[in-house]
């Protein structure tokens, strides 16, 4: 497979948008297909990325979880509509606030609601 355009999107980040070092990793199962970086790993002393850096990734654990999710789901391990309590069962218990009262909710919390962001 072809990167060059990979490649070049991660220069351009770091010559032209302002960041400071970027490392882009590719595996297709267990085997490692494409690695690449650009950068500094310290922007101020100009020192070039070598490929052992840590990186915070803040948010980024919502769609690693989801990717693992969905690999689950690939797997049949684990289905989109399943409800959440079948595998939490603490959920199958939940209740809503309507003015002021509380409320079971029409439809149960779904995996797929967990994915989308709407439980």
């Amino acid at each position: 497979m072809e990167y060059s355009r990979l490649e070049t999107y991660i220069d351009d980040l770091c010559t032209l948008k302002g960041v400071p070092g970027c490392e882009a990793v590719i595996h297709r199962g267990y085997e490692e297909i494409f690695r690449y970086r650009a950068g500094c790993s310290d922007y101020e002393k100009k020192v070039p990325m070598k490929g052992d850096e840590i990186f915070i990734l803040y948010s980024c654990t919502k769609p690693i979880t989801a990717v693992a999710g969905m690999r689950l789901v690939e797997e049949g391990k684990l289905g989109l509509d399943d409800p959440v309590s079948m595998y939490l069962p603490p959920f199958a218990d939940v209740y809503l606030r309507k003015e002021g009262q509380k409320v079971k909710p029409q439809k149960p919390m779904l995996i797929r609601h967990l994915f989308t962001m709407t439980a």
